[in-house]
């Protein structure tokens, strides 16, 4: 086999690990656990009224909490730490509006998008950063925005 068909294959596998590695909003509780192994971060859960938090502890000190829905449906994200986390593996779909805020912001203060089916809020710096993501129609009752964290 030559070298530009091992590449190719090279390529193709790892876009297909990547796409099945998809914990993001809209995701499920497996690909939370799949998401797990791939990043050798470790894993803490807790159960709440109605939904699930289950904490990713990322090598590098940051810590991902993602929120499932009883249906294990990923409704919101949260992270704090000294790095930022990966914002196309938690974010999935939505990291166009993350990139497009980004984009559009000053480069100073927080990082915010406000849109009825979605919001997200970034900010910190080097060693301290911490936010969240959240589809406001899937937040289960009684569950208010400020206690994603």
């Amino acid at each position: 086999m030559n070298l530009f068909k091992k590449l190719v294959i090279c390529l193709f596998l790892n876009i297909s690990i990547a796409l099945v590695a998809h914990a993001a909003l809209h995701g499920n509780e497996q690909s939370v656990l799949d998401d797990l192994s791939l990043s050798n971060a470790t894993l803490g859960t807790e159960a709440l009224n109605g939904y699930t938090v289950l904490t990713l502890n990322l090598p590098s000190g940051t810590k991902v909490k993602e929120y499932l829905s009883a249906n294990g449906q990923v409704f919101a994200v949260s992270w704090k730490g000294p790095l930022l986390p990966d914002f196309e593996l938690i974010l999935g779909k939505h990291i166009k509006e993350y990139r497009d805020s980004f984009n559009s912001n000053s480069g100073r203060g927080p990082l915010v998008y406000r849109q009825p089916e979605l919001i997200i809020e970034s900010a910190g710096h080097i060693r301290a950063f911490s936010g969240r993501a959240y589809i406001p129609p899937l937040l289960p009752q009684g569950l208010r925005p400020e206690d994603i964290k």
